[in-house]
């Protein structure tokens, strides 16, 4: 399998060193829910993800970390912090599943790429995931062994036919550091600079100018001429400056090889990343 090594090894790794040492977000942020989990870990995890918006609690403000999760859960879970395209247009293959269930976007894009499904046609949204199930959930989404998430330091505990919604929040969250770094929203702010979102923050020596200089690549002669900053206040966008765009002119970012997304000068569109 493509990268399946070097990916193995990232997740070993990851195993060794521990949750804390890989915290990309705030790691301050306050819990949003009046009800708190067992552990710090888990804890971390759920707060991490609400404030990426991936996570969201009930109608009176709890979470539940201790309730079982559900595969509907699952699939907004992994769905938003693994960054999955939805296609609207998409088929749909589950006949238990319709456009008027809040989960039928993140079912559907799961089963598009093969990560969620029943033989049977049935996605069943209420049943509850074992680990074995949620560990392929993650393989199929990431293209991954499944030997290297079953080496994450939560999955141990989550072992079991039946997961909560605080174990699968720490261990998505694990998961979700090793996620390759894409972009998820390109804008020409000025002739000069441009505006990029990405999924995660960016390691600091990828920032420095040499390194920058041969992640972000564009054509039609445009290049980054000094290091991208974050934007204030923000998580994940950065400001990276350009020479002058030419007007008019349709350009295309390439970062870290991969077709991210396409620009033209003050007309600020936004063509989504290729798969």
């Amino acid at each position: 399998m493509k990268n399946s090594k070097k990916t193995l090894a990232a997740l070993t790794i990851t195993a060794t060193v521990g949750l804390s040492a890989i915290l990309p977000f705030n790691a301050l942020a306050a819990n949003p829910f009046t009800d708190s989990a067992n552990t710090a870990q888990v804890q971390t995890a759920i707060e991490q993800l609400a404030q990426q918006q991936v996570v969201s609690g009930y109608e009176n403000n709890t979470f539940k970390p201790n309730q079982t999760v559900t595969r509907a859960e699952v699939a907004k879970i992994v769905a938003l912090a693994l960054h999955v395209s939805m296609d609207p247009a998409a088929a749909n293959h589950f006949n238990d599943v319709m456009k008027g269930d809040w989960f039928y976007s993140y079912a559907v894009a799961l089963e598009t790429l093969g990560a969620m499904k029943d033989t049977s046609g049935q996605f069943r949204g209420g049943q509850s995931i074992s680990s074995g199930q949620l560990a392929d959930v993650i393989v199929n989404v990431l293209k991954v062994d499944k030997a290297a998430v079953e080496k994450l330091p939560s999955f141990a505990s989550i072992t079991g036919s039946q997961v909560t919604r605080g174990q699968a929040a720490l261990l998505i969250f694990e998961v979700q550091q090793l996620a390759p770094i894409q972009v998820t929203k390109l804008q020409a702010l000025n002739a000069i600079t441009l505006q990029v979102t990405f999924s995660a923050l960016i390691p600091a020596a990828e920032l420095e100018l040499d390194q920058a200089s041969k992640n972000f690549v564009f054509d039609n002669g445009l290049a980054i001429n000094n290091v991208p900053r974050l934007k204030t206040g923000s998580k994940s966008t950065y400001i990276v400056p350009v020479p002058t765009q030419k007007a008019g002119t349709t350009y295309t970012l390439t970062y870290k090889g991969k077709p991210a997304g396409t620009f033209v000068r003050f007309a600020h569109v936004w063509c989504s990343p290729a798969p």
